[in-house]
């Protein structure tokens, strides 16, 4: 007999058209496909957010949660709910707790998915059942992403971003004990969420993307062209803090030195979310902002080096091992590429301070740039190919 899954999404997974869209439906092929599993779906989406398509995957069921988002200010939140983290009170409220409670109790479930920690918010108020069948995918350690903004900052913002560090680092101790498994996507995580709970049952899954068998022509550095006529490209959600604070440093600090070293150096910008602090950038005619682009293969198709300024954060970048799987090389600080088994030099290019990112950049061919590509490809190919990655998941839910 089939196992039934209820499986619990922050968002709509389709269509896949970022990197963590394409991990998530890949994984849900593959449960589906294994014929093990009969699953129901359950996403919030914002009240106003248009129907989402017809899912690609079999599901058995599906439900949507309308969440509202709210328009106060971080310290408007807080004030209104000092002991709630800002960014969990547009999955709470009456109304979500009931309908989550009613998908909850409306059958006998095998296994109940968190597929990320925002999807286990409404339990802050329900409360985690020891008897029930908890899982977790651990898309990163939250609370690290708060303590490493907090160390950047002075005063009462310092305060004030440790206590939400704080209150989802307690959240997250309440989930982990709760789960019979988490699934962190990397093993520092898996090290993090270990010490949260000695004896919680830990198991790595990748964030796996669909690798070809062997790296894509027409994709990343024409070797032919010269160094001066590189394409720069970042793709992520704009507004997500690590993102936005990242491009951010490079776009005001690095930017500027760059197109003065190589005048003809170009840089596109793509990904959802709000982008309206990029707008003092759209009169630069070097930069062309792309907003949520359909499809990533045309993205990278025109991208010789894929920019990661990444200074906060946990987990896997899903960019990364995006770029990598179409065999684009990636410029990151260490942090970027953390946990993805990269090796600096000859798989991706490193580069922390200002001069160091400028340097890195004036010294590049397309045939050193191609060389990278590929070994950055040829590397993750084996840890992150969405066929081994469903198999991982597929039996660590069978055990």
């Amino acid at each position: 007999m089939k196992k039934k899954i209820l499986w619990i999404s922050p968002r709509w997974p389709e269509p896949a058209n970022d990197g963590a869209k394409i991990a998530t439906v890949e994984l849900l092929r593959g449960l589906a496909n294994s014929n093990q599993f009969e699953i129901t779906f359950l996403a919030f989406l914002s009240e106003g957010e248009p129907s989402p398509p017809i899912p690609e995957v079999p599901f058995q069921a599906t439900h949507i949660i309308r969440k509202r988002p709210s328009s106060d200010s971080p310290f408007v939140k807080l004030l209104k709910n000092p002991f709630i983290p800002i960014t969990f009170n547009p999955f709470l409220g009456e109304k979500i707790h009931r309908e989550f409670q009613a998908v909850l109790r409306s059958t006998t479930w095998d296994i109940i998915f968190f597929d990320g920690a925002h999807a286990a918010i409404p339990m802050l108020t329900l409360k985690f059942n020891k008897k029930e069948p908890y899982y977790y995918r651990a898309h990163n350690a939250e609370y690290v992403l708060w303590e490493r903004t907090a160390l950047q900052n002075k005063g009462l913002k310092k305060l004030a971003l440790h206590l939400q560090a704080y209150l989802v680092k307690r959240f997250e101790e309440d989930l982990v004990r709760a789960c019979k498994m988490t699934f962190p996507v990397s093993s520092e995580d898996g090290q993090l969420f270990k010490k949260l709970d000695p004896h919680a049952r830990i198991k790595v899954i990748r964030i796996g993307q669909p690798f070809p068998d062997h790296p894509p022509i027409g994709s990343g550095p024409d070797a032919q062209t010269q160094s001066t006529d590189l394409q720069l490209g970042f793709v992520g959600r704009i507004d997500w803090l690590p993102n936005q604070q990242g491009l951010e440093w490079f776009l005001k600090n690095v930017w500027p030195k760059m197109k003065s070293s190589l005048p003809t150096i170009r840089l596109q910008i793509a990904g959802s979310g709000n982008s309206s602090w990029l707008a003092p950038y759209q009169g630069d005619p070097q930069i062309k902002l792309l907003g949520k682009v359909e499809r990533l293969e045309e993205f990278y198709k025109t991208t010789d080096l894929a920019i990661v300024p990444l200074f906060i954060g946990s987990g896997t970048r899903v960019k990364v091992i995006e770029a990598s799987r179409y065999a684009v090389p990636c410029l990151s600080t260490a942090l970027g590429v953390e946990g993805c088994g990269l090796i600096e030099g000859e798989s991706y290019l490193k580069a922390e301070t200002e001069q160091q990112w400028i340097d890195c950049v004036q010294g590049l061919n397309k045939t050193a740039l191609s060389e990278i590509g590929k070994n950055a490809f040829l590397a993750l190919k084996p840890q992150y190919d969405t066929q081994l990655i469903s198999q991982q998941l597929v039996q660590a839910l069978l055990e």
